[in-house]
């Protein structure tokens, strides 16, 4: 029996160089010098040496110390703790962190085919704080005009019914970083996904995490997007329909920390388009916002601050219902009144929302709510 065989943690040492009768020929030529020529105690140091070498080279060159080394480690598939995540993210500044996370991006690295996203969605966005979320919204819309359009060949697509527009149906690539083309076939396209009575199961452009949305683009269908983390919304939108950012698992949904459709044309927000999106903490509404239907923004667990615009005439049931850090909201004092619609059985439009001030509720009573907080 070899020196190797006796000592008392040869599985631990196994365990290290790949488990239990793990077969690694340089190592068993080492290690039967060892028997020659060393003693037991010897051996056992240079076992050691041996594994913790074999073990820094195997993880793909050690434990990452910076945000770059994290992701280039994540796209090697290495199992890196969350803990090792949340303290790089922490010691990262925010502009460092969103050009690495950008690069990242554009260098087609984030991809649905590996592991990456597992760690950047579960590990990386969740423990970066607010600033750095920021930060990278801000860098991200800076970039997104270097960016090139997608092909056509990503996108299912037909003419709208006016046959003078396109309406892309269905995101088949996979490159999570989108930019969806402002023209295909020579045709503008005008809407993404179809704003009908139907909900998809699945969201359309599952696929697409980083969505830039070209001018031109009047209409957000049903079910169109799923956990967008960034979105760069057109002047020319109109109308966003059902589940339209909600997706599938609506109740699971990591999602953008900020909506800022502040620059766009919008008329209407579709029932839960925006529900269940739990990183979510400020909403900025264009003032051309009449509509916000029923459950909109429910169960945003974090929002904090959103505008009533000027022409907002009605607020469906549900529409806030559960928004329960909802503590600001501007409203214009040229706002005279607000239908708010619901049945009995219907959550109230802000019922949940127990953080909202008093003068915030008495304002909100003289236009027309009539239901709990």
């Amino acid at each position: 029996m070899s020196v190797f065989e006796k000592l008392p943690f040869k599985g631990l040492a196994e365990k290290a160089l790949g488990g239990a009768g793990t077969k690694v020929p340089l190592v068993g030529k080492l290690i039967s010098f060892a028997n020659q020529i060393v003693s037991g105690v010897a051996a056992l140091v240079l076992v050691i040496i041996i594994a913790g070498a074999a073990g820094s080279c195997g993880g793909g060159g050690g434990t990452p110390k910076n945000i770059n080394q994290l992701l280039t480690a994540c796209e090697k598939v290495d199992n890196i703790s969350l803990l090792v995540i949340e303290e790089i993210v922490k010691k990262t500044s925010p502009n460092d962190y969103a050009k690495a996370i950008i690069k990242q991006c554009f260098d087609n690295l984030i991809r649905r085919d590996n592991f990456l996203w597992i760690y950047y969605k579960e590990g990386i966005m969740k423990h970066s704080s607010a600033e750095q979320r920021n930060e990278l919204d801000k860098q991200f819309k800076a970039a997104a005009s270097k960016a090139p359009p997608a092909p056509e060949s990503d996108f299912s697509y037909s003419l709208n019914s006016e046959k003078n527009g396109i309406i892309l149906e269905k995101y088949t690539g996979e490159n999570l970083f989108l930019v969806i083309p402002s023209k295909v076939e020579g045709y503008p396209v005008v809407q993404i996904g179809k704003y009908t009575s139907t909900i998809p199961s699945d969201a359309l452009f599952a696929n697409a995490y980083f969505v830039i949305i070209p001018e031109g683009v009047k209409i957000i269908g049903n079910g169109a997007f799923k956990e967008v983390l960034h979105a760069v919304f057109p002047s020319t939108l109109e109308k966003i329909g059902e589940f339209a950012f909600s997706g599938k698992d609506v109740f699971d949904n990591i999602s953008m920390t900020i909506l800022d459709l502040s620059g766009t044309s919008l008329i209407e927000i579709g029932n839960i388009a925006f529900l269940g999106m739990h990183e979510l903490k400020i909403v900025k509404l264009p003032n051309t916002l009449e509509i916000i239907k029923s459950a909109a923004f429910s169960n945003n667990s974090v929002l904090t601050d959103i505008n009533l615009p000027a022409n907002i005439k009605r607020i469906e049931h549900g529409a806030f219902h559960n928004c329960k850090e909802l503590n600001n909201i501007i409203i214009p004092d040229s706002i005279t009144q607000i239908q708010f619609p619901r049945y009995s059985y219907d959550d109230a439009a802000f019922e949940g929302c127990g953080k909202l001030p008093i003068k915030t509720r008495q304002r909100l009573q003289e236009l027309g709510y009539k239901d709990e907080f």
